[in-house]
């Protein structure tokens, strides 16, 4: 007894097996030129988000960098003004000492007549205005208690700057401004009136033109001061809106 074992084969031919394997490279070929398409397109997004990064970064430091200035800035103006404000307590302070030291040194250089009576001293002095020396007209009047008929006038002419004083030693005897009505019983003072004026024309003009001018530059200061203030505030607000 036999078997009989019945085999089959496929058979194609050379061009078949050819183009077979022609369209299986086709398709690895375009399954790869997919896999890379795709892996561009993630590089391109994964590119913009970096870039995104980037220019948020970049963002935030020159913030960073605009805020660091102001700040720098507004230190920088806080402690000028309190310099300027110590400077000029420093100089007050120097003029109230300058005055008491030439008030003692007046004090100390008062003197008596021949009888021995006390004398009132009146002086006048310039503490601020024109560098230069002025001619000024000067009055000085002690106002009597009850009526002003009675008052005591003395008028005198110096050059005067700041600093400069004019006036007299001798103005009027101490022990007679209560006889004469001059020392206000109730109040226990005496009272002046003071008068200073330049003496011409011209020397007033110059007292105009020097007040004018410090006037403009006091004017050039505040529009510079106010034209920064609006500078940091629009700065502020523009930084306000760019965080929310």
């Amino acid at each position: 007894m036999s078997t009989l074992l019945h085999v089959d084969h496929d058979y194609c031919s050379s061009e078949d097996a050819y183009a077979k394997t022609i369209n299986e490279l086709r398709e690895h070929i375009n399954n790869a030129r997919r896999a890379v398409e795709k892996g561009q397109e993630e590089i391109k997004k994964n590119k913009k988000s970096f870039n995104t990064i980037l220019r948020y970064q970049n963002q935030r430091r020159d913030e960073f960098n605009e805020i660091h200035t102001l700040i720098h800035m507004k230190i920088d103006n806080e402690a000028d003004k309190y310099l300027d404000r110590i400077t000029d307590e420093r100089t007050r302070l120097k003029g109230q000492i300058k005055q008491h030291d030439d008030l003692i040194n007046m004090l100390e250089q008062n003197y008596c007549n021949d009888k021995h009576r006390n004398v009132l001293s009146v002086f006048l002095k310039l503490n601020s205005g024109m560098p230069e020396p002025i001619d000024y007209t000067y009055t000085i009047e002690l106002v009597h208690s009850r009526e002003n008929a009675f008052n005591y006038i003395v008028q005198g002419t110096g050059q005067f700057q700041p600093g400069w004083k004019n006036g007299w030693k001798s103005f009027y005897y101490v022990e007679d401004l209560v006889s004469n009505g001059f020392l206000c019983p109730n109040e226990d003072k005496i009272k002046f009136n003071i008068k200073l004026r330049p003496t011409t024309i011209f020397e007033y003009r110059k007292v105009l033109e020097w007040y004018l001018n410090q006037m403009e530059d006091k004017r050039k200061h505040d529009e510079h001061v106010i034209a920064r203030l609006e500078q940091d505030k629009k700065y502020l607000e523009r930084t306000t809106s760019e965080q929310r």
